[in-house]
């Protein structure tokens, strides 16, 4: 007699799925066990993944960067749903521009003040 399989061990992940097998004749003795179907297997999930995000930094400068952790719970990146959220931001200062790559450069001429008024 083979039981139901259980639920996968884990939301996220690999586990394992079992069920309960035994001998209709009562004893195991009487069945053949090079017949006997398997108890345990492996199964997947990603049911319950999900990306688990940190606090960002303060701002390091004028500049930034900021940054904070992104991990995917319990599993590989290409477990969770969707795109990996940022984990490096500039920190938006008018002196900054965000360019490819979630880096920042930075911008700043201070000029003399009589060039300050468009003189050339």
């Amino acid at each position: 007699a083979v039981g139901e399989w259980s639920a996968c061990s884990t939301s996220c992940g690999n586990g394992t799925r079992s069920r309960a097998v035994t001998c209709s004749l009562g004893d195991a003795s009487g069945c053949d066990q090079a017949a006997r179907p398997d108890e345990v297997v492996s199964c997947s999930s990603t049911s319950g993944c999900a990306w688990e995000v940190g606090e960002w930094s303060a701002c390091d400068g004028v500049c930034g960067p900021r940054s904070r952790n992104v991990v995917c719970r319990g599993s590989s990146e290409v477990d969770c749903p969707g795109e990996v959220p940022a984990h490096v931001l500039s920190c938006e200062e008018s002196s900054c521009l965000e360019v490819a790559g979630n880096a920042s450069i930075v911008l700043r001429v201070v000029l003399p003040e009589p060039f300050s008024q468009g003189a050339v």
